[in-house]
């Protein structure tokens, strides 16, 4: 007996097929079972069978069929290179398909590197960012434009540190328009104006640093006014330089030009020069000659000056005592003068008296 039935509904306008009994319904071709309604409505089809759970795709054409669910593993990775979106297992996928190319976007959110690195390559460089925002990069950092660098703050009360940026293990640091370079320490206390640069060691121009030199300059020096420290509060041991014109004597003045290709690290010029050689400075005035850690010598030309006061002053009381004693000898000359004038006179007076 048939308890299946095909029939047409006015109600909702459709066509039913059914089977009236407890058993599933079956449509297919050539006496297959190609479509299985079982009771309770699930459905089998022949062509999506196969192992494990699978999904079901279409092709173009509308034909479906099932393929294996792909398993989803925490070893998976994706990566970019000669766009491309490489998928760990070998799949990949042409970013210009994806119609994105992985910029562009206003995020809705924060975004958490947890520690982690953006980098080109993946690997772990490029920028790292930690919990308090402080911000590294494994490499150099290019900037086009400019860096706008708001104020720091190290966060403790007794340095009373404020600046604009600060370098690695307090290095450098800009501070209120100006630059401060040299180790920050623990209890330092950095304050340097718009413009100013304060530099805690040695500083160098144009090449290398010397050592015990606070500025070297490699090359000349152009000033308006040049001071030296002299206040007598700092001095001690002061002595009268004496014996200067003696030794003032004992040194010569020279022309000479720079061995300028033989040293080209000195930042010497081609210009004729004048003044002293340091080795004959040394041997009659030692304070004014300096010799570096390689054995170079150099003369501090300004404290030749007070030698060539001294000096001056000596020739003066010479040439005073010289003066003296000239007017002394043109007294007694006046004196014989007078005495030989008188004598003359006599003679005349006698010769005189002859004649009459």
């Amino acid at each position: 007996m048939v308890s299946s039935s095909l029939y047409y509904s006015k109600a909702d306008d459709g066509f039913y097929l059914r089977n009236k009994t407890n058993g599933s319904l079956h449509l297919g071709t050539d006496n297959s079972n190609d479509l299985s309604i079982a009771t309770g409505g699930d459905v089998a089809i022949s062509t999506l069978t196969g192992s494990g759970t699978r999904m079901v795709v279409a092709d173009a054409s509308g034909v479906l069929s099932s393929q294996a669910i792909p398993v989803n593993s925490d070893n998976q990775t994706l990566s970019i290179n000669s766009g491309q979106l490489l998928i760990s297992g070998g799949n990949s996928v042409p970013i210009s398909s994806l119609g994105d190319n992985l910029g562009n976007h206003i995020a809705s959110q924060n975004l958490t590197l947890n520690y982690m690195w953006m980098s080109n390559d993946g690997n772990s460089e490029g920028l790292n960012i930690d919990d308090f925002g402080h911000v590294r990069t494994s490499g150099h950092l290019t900037i086009d434009n400019f860096l706008y660098m708001d104020d720091y703050s190290n966060g403790n009360s007794t340095t009373n540190v404020q600046a604009s940026a600060i370098g690695r293990n307090g290095s450098f640091v800009f501070y209120s328009g100006g630059v401060y370079v040299g180790q920050l320490g623990s209890a330092s206390s950095v304050s340097v104006g718009t413009g100013d640069l304060q530099v805690s060691g040695n500083a160098a121009i144009g090449g290398n640093i010397e050592t015990n030199i606070k500025l070297r300059v490699h090359g000349r020096l152009k000033s308006s006014g040049i001071e030296e420290l002299s206040d007598e509060r700092w001095k001690k041991n002061i002595t009268p330089i004496s014996g200067a014109l003696e030794k003032i004597g004992q040194i010569n003045g020279v022309y000479y030009d720079w061995r300028k290709d033989e040293f080209p690290d000195q930042g010497f010029d081609d210009k004729r020069q004048a003044g002293f050689i340091a080795q004959d400075m040394e041997r009659v005035f030692p304070e004014v000659v300096n010799t570096d850690d390689k054995g170079f010598k150099s003369v501090m030309y300004g404290h030749v000056v007070p030698l060539l006061v001294e000096a001056i002053k000596d020739l003066e009381n010479q040439l005073n005592e010289k003066s003296v004693l000239i007017n002394s000898q043109s007294k007694e000359i006046q004196d014989i003068k007078a005495s030989l004038n008188k004598i003359q006179n006599q003679l005349d007076d006698e010769n005189n008296v002859v004649k009459h």
